[in-house]
């Protein structure tokens, strides 16, 4: 995991360096900590200090991906899935969307029950925290689109405070869909949206979540 100066473009000292696949990077709110996933365990480190090491959060015997930390100082939450399953065809992947409740050196995660869909590649929080933009897939592919979710309680990281709310994108043509839709961190009334179409070439679209 590398950092780089957004300005200048310059490398800066990496997040972590190591042999195993590190990914899943996310930002704390107040951009004083990473979250990232190394070999699919979460680790995080503070990099407000330069000889701060990477600090697993997470066991070693989970896979966790698509970490997502939510838009606020008020509280350390993290959205991210989890991946189980005995094969690697989306018949056989299960998967469950997850949130953590960060302390000093440890995470506690609770997820919901394995999802009917497959969920992976990205989470979107609404500025607000009642809202969750999930990617997912149908089990026989021909689905795809965003999965939302909804919480009265806002970056909640407790599962069941998380209702779900089916597809929200259009999943009526085979193979065609919505792949990412991210809110405005200003007004959550905006949404960039990527659309794959049957061509496999995807168009950026904005839209209100109503038009999604």
């Amino acid at each position: 995991v590398l950092r780089v100066n957004g300005v200048q473009g310059e490398s800066l000292d990496p997040i972590a360096e190591g042999s195993q696949d590190e990914g899943d990077p996310t930002w704390s709110f107040d951009a004083s900590r990473v979250a990232f996933t190394s070999d699919g365990q979460v680790f995080v480190r503070n990099v407000s200090r330069d000889d701060a090491s990477p600090i697993p959060i997470t066991e070693e015997n989970e896979t966790f991906t698509d970490l997502a930390w939510a838009p606020t100082a008020d509280t350390n939450t993290i959205a991210m899935v989890k991946r189980g399953g005995a094969g690697t065809s989306l018949q056989d992947t299960e998967t469950s969307l997850c949130f953590g409740r960060l302390t000093a050196r440890r995470m506690d995660t609770n997820c919901k029950p394995v999802s009917d869909n497959v969920i992976g590649r990205k989470l979107n929080w609404s500025p607000d925290g009642r809202t969750l933009l999930a990617f997912a897939t149908t089990r026989d592919g021909a689905e795809l689109g965003m999965l939302g979710y909804r919480s009265k309680v806002p970056h909640s990281a407790n599962p069941d405070d998380w209702k779900p709310q089916g597809f929200v994108t259009d999943t009526s043509k085979p193979g065609q869909g919505v792949i990412d839709a991210a809110f405005s961190p200003t007004d959550d009334k905006a949404v960039a949206v990527a659309v794959l179409g049957k061509d496999g070439r995807s168009e950026l679209v904005f839209a209100k979540p109503d038009d999604l």
